[in-house]
């Protein structure tokens, strides 16, 4: 949860933001006993009493863009992480990496953090807000692949490499060590990249395309050995089906994310979220027609493989 200040017809803009951020996180615990599904208790952890596993140095300040997935009893959820003072984040050293959390005494809590991607600095450092920025892993996302082994990516912004790079990671060891398989320059847009599986299982990353930036979404499968992308499959082309933005300013058509989910039909389908708007909007701009979040369902041949394995 993040705080900006408010212009008078209702809208912000990050330019205007002159004092240091305040992050502060919220936590849910939610429950569901099969017809009712509801917020048993909320939290609010401020930025001198971030969330932090038992004994780590690590506060966990910024979720990833994935929802957690089930290892045993416990769930793994992606987040980035800062490695000193939440309070003064920018220029501590920042990773996003996957958080353990177990269920005591009637609530979900962190216990353990491991890092993955870490953050560095720059050759010749972006100036943002007026000061310089590092390269920084954001908006990790975790699935686990059909062998049970663990796949991670993260969005890389900072630099021309980092803001086109795709990179996966890969654990066999359900978390605790991690390689890098898929190390990628020039292979996606400036925006946010998610890995996700379709309901077969099968591993793929969701983002835009290099030289589109936001205003074309396309999914690239995982191939075979994990060891690179096949061909992208295109989602939507915002310019193709809906033309330029009536602001004249870009389409914005990001932040995806998927799931395999049992509709009310009783099968498992693997629905795809994002968001469509038009970038002026940021500036105060007049929603477009075809501005709102969207869900698409990613079709797969394979036989359905549920995230949820249930032991007796």
């Amino acid at each position: 949860m993040l705080d900006f200040p408010m212009r008078g017809d209702g809208y912000y803009s990050k330019s205007d933001k002159t004092t240091a951020m305040i992050r502060n996180t919220e936590i849910h615990q939610l429950t569901y006993d099969g017809r009712e599904f509801r917020v048993a208790k909320s939290e609010l952890k401020s930025p001198e009493s971030p969330p932090r596993a038992p004994g780590s140095e690590w506060a966990l300040v910024w979720p990833g863009l994935h929802q957690a997935i089930p290892d045993g009893d416990d769930l793994l959820y992606p987040i980035l992480a800062a490695g000193g003072d939440a309070s003064t984040w920018r220029g501590w050293p920042m990773a996003s990496g996957v958080s353990r959390w177990q269920r005591a005494n009637g609530l979900w809590g962190p216990v353990e953090f491991i890092p993955i991607a870490h953050s560095r600095k720059a050759a010749e450092p972006r100036i943002i807000h007026g000061k310089p920025s590092d390269l920084l892993p954001l908006e990790p996302s975790v699935i686990r692949d059909t062998d049970g082994s663990l796949l991670f990516t993260v969005r890389g912004v900072g630099d021309d490499v980092e803001d086109h790079a795709v990179r996966v990671w890969r654990s066999a060891d359900s978390g605790s060590s991690w390689q890098l398989i898929i190390d990628l320059e020039q292979a996606r847009g400036q925006a946010p990249i998610t890995i996700n599986t379709a309901a077969d299982g099968t591993p793929y990353l969701v983002g835009n395309p290099l030289g589109r930036e936001r205003d074309c979404l396309a999914i690239w499968p995982v191939n075979e050995e994990r060891t690179g992308l096949l061909e992208p499959i295109v989602v939507r082309d915002a310019l193709e089906e809906y033309g330029p933005p009536p602001s004249g300013d870009v389409w914005f058509m990001d932040h995806p994310n998927a799931a395999t989910l049992r509709l009310r039909d009783g099968k498992w389908r693997n629905v795809l979220s994002y968001r469509i708007m038009d970038r002026g909007e940021h500036s105060g701009g007049k929603p477009a027609a075809q501005t709102g979040q969207y869900l698409e369902e990613v079709v797969s041949k394979g036989q359905v493989v549920s995230d949820w394995r249930f032991t007796e």
